[in-house]
């Protein structure tokens, strides 16, 4: 996933999501986090979140989520077309 793509949240309220920034590591993220809050410190997020996903979404406005989170737009029909979704 890269910035301008377009995902599908998979979790609650799920959706269309359009993807802003991406970051691949802890200690990118925590450089970026320090650079726009002073002194913000280490970040929330643990190893296995990453990578971290900012995104706009029609409701929740601009979020920023563990990547676990989303997936393409394509792999959401195939899973909405194994489980009979329509």
């Amino acid at each position: 996933m890269k910035p301008g793509d377009l995902i599908w949240q998979r979790r609650m309220p799920g959706g269309e999501c359009l993807v802003i920034e991406v970051w691949d590591d802890r200690s990118e993220y925590t450089k970026k986090l320090n650079e726009r809050v002073h002194d913000a410190g280490e970040c929330v997020w643990v190893a296995h979140d990453f990578p971290i996903l900012t995104v706009l979404h029609p409701t929740e406005g601009l979020i920023t989520d563990p990547g676990y989170y989303y997936e393409t737009i394509e792999d959401a029909i195939k899973h909405a077309d194994r489980m009979n979704i329509k």
